[in-house]
């Protein structure tokens, strides 16, 4: 069983990186779209990057507090969530920012704009699915267990 999610979780990030090179062969437009989509790229991946210094911040806090009340397995499920998380917000960021463009030289044709605009989002879609999967058989495979002890406790905790 363990084979296919891993098998799953591979599948997703190869699709993903097919809809990529595919995404990345239609035409970006002229020069001026071109400037326009590159300013547009610079702006939205600065603001990913500040993003992602705050989150740091966040995860760091969060992480501490978790290991002050529940057990470490947690702590390390919850930073590798974290960190599959901005690989795909990267990904995700990375590919809408250039297939934008390529959208909206598309548009002028046709409905060829709503595919590469669909193929964008399932980018994103895989990535997370993919990344998820492969985060949740990792911790899997170092714990051979299904449960939840911090689930557990903390549910006995509330009763």
């Amino acid at each position: 069983m363990l084979l296919y999610v891993g098998l799953i979780a591979v599948i997703a990030l190869l699709f993903a990186a097919y809809l990529i090179t595919r995404i990345l062969k239609e035409s970006p437009g002229d020069a001026k779209m071109v400037e326009i989509a590159s300013a547009i790229r610079e702006g939205a991946m600065a603001f990913l990057f500040r993003e992602y210094k705050m989150l740091v911040i966040f995860v760091v806090v969060l992480a501490i507090i978790i290991a002050l009340t529940l057990d470490p397995l947690t702590v390390i499920a919850f930073v590798l969530g974290a960190i599959a998380s901005v690989l795909a917000g990267f990904i995700g960021m990375n590919i809408a920012t250039k297939a934008n463009v390529r959208t909206t030289n598309a548009a002028k044709k046709g409905f060829q704009a709503l595919k590469i605009a669909f193929n964008s989002g399932a980018v994103m879609g895989m990535s997370v699915v993919g990344l998820g999967l492969i985060g949740l058989t990792l911790l899997y495979l170092w714990t051979k267990d299904t449960k939840l002890e911090g689930s557990e406790r903390n549910s006995s905790r509330s009763r």
